[in-house]
Order: C-alpha cells, then sequence, then structure tokens
C-alpha cells in the first residue's frame, strides 16, 4: 500500500486567503505558521519517508513545519509551482475584475480549458504541467515511498488528486482545498484512492474561508 498525504500551505504574508497569490513568491504570515503548526500536531504519529515541496517559498515553509522539524530530506519541484495568474497576480477578484472586465467575465462564465489568465498561464497548460510532474515525481514507480508528505498550492493539490485518481474535469473543478487542509490518496496495488478530502478540523480557530465574496 502506498500513501501520498497532500497539504495546502498555509496564509501567507500576501493574504492567500483572499489574494490570487499564484507564482508570487510570499511567505507565510503568523497565522500560517500556526495553521501549519495545527497540521504537525495532527499528523504527528504518521512517519513519512518522502516529502515534497514546490520552489516557492511559503510552500517549503509549510513543509518543514508540518514535519514537525524531522523526517526526510525534501524534493523540491519546480513544476509544482501555483498557476500564474499573469498581472492579476496579487489582487483580489473584484480587483482583477475591475482591471479586466471582460477577461474576469470570460473567466467566471465557464470552465472552458483553454481560458488564459492575462499575462498568464492557461487553465490547461497549468493542468498540463502539474499533470505530467504528477505521474513523473509522484506516480511513477521509483518514487513510490510507502507514505509521501506533500505541502503545496491549491491548484496544484487539486489537480495531483484529479490526475492521480482519475477524475474528470469537472470533478477536479469542484474539489474543495482549504488553507492548511488535509487531503489523503492511497494505492492498494491497483489504483489511487481519494480517502480523505479538505479535513480542516485540526485548524479550529485558524480556519479561514477561502477567497470570501465582498461587498
Amino acid at each position: 500500500m502506498r500513501e501520498i498525504v497532500l497539504v495546502r500551505h498555509g496564509e501567507t504574508a500576501g493574504e492567500s486567503s483572499i489574494r490570487l497569490n499564484g507564482i508570487t513568491d510570499v511567505p507565510l504570515s503568523d497565522l500560517g505558521r500556526e495553521q501549519m503548526r495545527r497540521v504537525a500536531s495532527q499528523l504527528a504519529t504518521e512517519e513519512y519517508q518522502a516529502a515534497v515541496a514546490s520552489s516557492l517559498i511559503r510552500s517549503q515553509q509549510s513543509l518543514e513545519i508540518a514535519l514537525g522539524g524531522d523526517g526526510p530530506h525534501p524534493r523540491i519541484i519546480d513544476d509544482f509551482k501555483e498557476v500564474d495568474f499573469g498581472r492579476w497576480e496579487t489582487l483580489t477578484w473584484a480587483e482583477a475584475a475591475a482591471l479586466d472586465p471582460e477577461i474576469y467575465r470570460q473567466c467566471k462564465a465557464s470552465a472552458d480549458p483553454s481560458f488564459r489568465f492575462p499575462g498568464g498561464d492557461s487553465r490547461a497548460g497549468f493542468y498540463a504541467r502539474v499533470e505530467a510532474a504528477a505521474h513523473r515525481e509522484l506516480g511513477a514507480a521509483r518514487h513510490m515511498a510507502a507514505r509521501t508528505l506533500c505541502a503545496l498550492h491549491k491548484g496544484v493539490t487539486k489537480i495531483i488528486i484529479a490526475t492521480l485518481c482519475r477524475l474528470t474535469w469537472d470533478e477536479y473543478r469542484s474539489l474543495p482545498c482549504d488553507l492548511g487542509s488535509i487531503h489523503r490518496i492511497r494505492n492498494d496495488g491497483d489504483r489511487w484512492r481519494l480517502i480523505e478530502s479538505n479535513a480542516t478540523a485540526h485548524l479550529g480557530e485558524t480556519w479561514l474561508q477561502d477567497h470570501p465574496p465582498k461587498g
């Protein structure tokens, strides 16, 4: 049996709970570090043979805290960095709508994979990048440790789950993934299955609504 535990990083100094921090390299905030300490406590009884982070600092800081100061040396995978929002980077959705109303309308009108963030990634391109890395870095036999801990980003976590568990595009899009959440997929020799999704009870009062609506 193989298991991958996926944790979304905690809140950042750039307010990931309300802002589009994709490739912008912002560190964890004090709240984000506390969220990751709650994750570490939740996972304290588990042993990991492999650990994975992206090339962004919030991912690496989250992994270090979640491992509780012990565990395997992390593999840093650049292709697991978050989507590039282009000129919407660091904006709220409301600010993006004010800056580019027509492009924002297209973004929200459908889940078209061909949609491209202005000056950034297309949905399909982002998905393809993470999908290829998921197969190469996690699904490949040589990387199938008994249990792997990944501290990554919202979009990346969702694509890894969708790729390995063979979910549809619509199923991928509807997966919840809050800051500090825990997700677990398991392979019993046949296929990967999602056995825990968006667990957040460990966060207590540190839980934040993800990109809360404005107005």
